[in-house]
C-alpha cells in the first residue's frame, strides 16, 4: 500500500486481492490490467516469488516444482507477450547463503531458495545484502553472480541507499517503519 500511494504516478502496484489474482490466469489479468492502466508495460517485478509455492497448481505437489513452474510461466510470459516487458524475480538466499553473505563472502548461485528455475531462466541473477552494520550506515552490497551478456565483477558492488527505502529488515524492527504501516487492511 505504501508504494501504491508514494509510486502511483510511475507504477502499477497490484496487491494480492484474491488466492485467484494469482494463479496463472490471474497474473495475466493483472499485467493486462496494469498495462491499460498505465498505457504500456515495461517491466513487471514480482516481489516475493518463492511465495508462488502457496499457490497451488494443479497437477504440482512440490513446493519448489510449482516456484519453478511460475518463474517459467512468467520468463514465457515476459518473452510472448503482446509488448514484451522486462522480469525481474525478487527471490531469497537460502540459510547457507545468509551466513555466507554474513561472514563477508559473496554468496552463490546454489544459495538460492528452493528453486533452481530462478537461476536456469534469468538473464542476470545479482545477489543483494545489507546486515545489520550495513544497514545503519545506509550501505547495500550487490554481488553480480550471473550475466549471460558481459563479464562479470568478482568484487561486491557497494551502494549507498535513502534510508526510507528500507520497508522490512532491521530499520522495521528497530521501530523507524512500523510494520502496522506496512500490513493491507
Amino acid at each position: 500500500q505504501d508504494c501504491k500511494k508514494k509510486y502511483e504516478d510511475c507504477f502499477k502496484v497490484a496487491c494480492q486481492q484474491s488466492w485467484s489474482d494469482f494463479t496463472p490466469s490471474g497474473m495475466l489479468r493483472l499485467i493486462k490490467k496494469a498495462k491499460k492502466e498505465m498505457q504500456g508495460l515495461d517491466m513487471v517485478i514480482l516481489d516475493h516469488a518463492s511465495l508462488t509455492k502457496f499457490y497451488r497448481v494443479r497437477g504440482i505437489s512440490d513446493p519448489k516444482e510449482i516456484i519453478n513452474f511460475y518463474v517459467r510461466f512468467l520468463t514465457n510470459l515476459s518473452i510472448s507477450f503482446e509488448d514484451k516487458f522486462v522480469l525481474l524475480l525478487a527471490s531469497q538466499t537460502n540459510r547457507d547463503g545468509i551466513k555466507e553473505l554474513e561472514a563477508g563472502k559473496t554468496g552463490s548461485l546454489t544459495n538460492l531458495a528452493e528453486a533452481n528455475e530462478t537461476e536456469r531462466s534469468a538473464a542476470t541473477v545479482t545477489l543483494i545484502y545489507s546486515g545489520v552494520n550495513a544497514v545503519e550506515s545506509n550501505i547495500i552490497n550487490f554481488y553480480p553472480k550471473k550475466n549471460r551478456r558481459g563479464a562479470l565483477t568478482a568484487k561486491p558492488i557497494i551502494s549507498f541507499i535513502e534510508p526510507a527505502a528500507y520497508f522490512v529488515g532491521e530499520r522495521a524492527v528497530a521501530g523507524s517503519i512500523s510494520l502496522d504501516d506496512l500490513m493491507e487492511d
